[in-house]
């Protein structure tokens, strides 16, 4: 029951940093039908940033529910608090690296770039991390 309640909680925050994405309702409607293009508007860039969150966020949640099935306890609670306070911890970096666009168009390309990295970084973690706990 508590573990359910601790997952949802986590992906109720994940939904709510990537709420961050597309910022307003006009850019949320326009997002369904712009196109990633790297080179492209802002709109378009945006969305090949939110498209690559999704598939980081997957495969982040991939990797973590294999960890977290390994685990027992007192274990697994402390990686259930510690991934809630790195949600929180990612979501404040990425907001003060926004800030260097604050207000202006690439304020949310800025936030969106910056949660792919820290999504493939914390992936990259627990995969490592897996590995050395199954080579002991």
């Amino acid at each position: 029951m508590i573990n359910k309640f601790i997952t949802a909680l986590i992906l109720g925050a994940i939904v709510l940093s990537s709420h961050h994405l597309t910022s307003n309702k006009s850019e949320k409607l326009m997002a369904q039908t712009i196109k990633c293009n790297k080179s492209g508007t802002t709109l378009e860039m945006k969305q090949c940033a939110a498209d690559e969150y999704k598939i980081a966020d997957q495969k982040l949640n991939q990797v973590y529910q294999k960890l977290i099935s390994q685990l027992k306890g007192e274990q697994k609670k402390r990686l259930i608090d510690a991934e809630v306070a790195w949600i929180n911890f990612r979501d404040k970096i990425c907001n003060f690296e926004a800030a260097d666009a604050l207000g202006g168009t690439l304020e949310g390309l800025i936030y969106a770039n910056c949660l792919v990295r820290m999504t493939n970084d914390r992936t990259t973690y627990f995969e490592n991390y897996i590995k050395e706990r199954n080579s002991r």
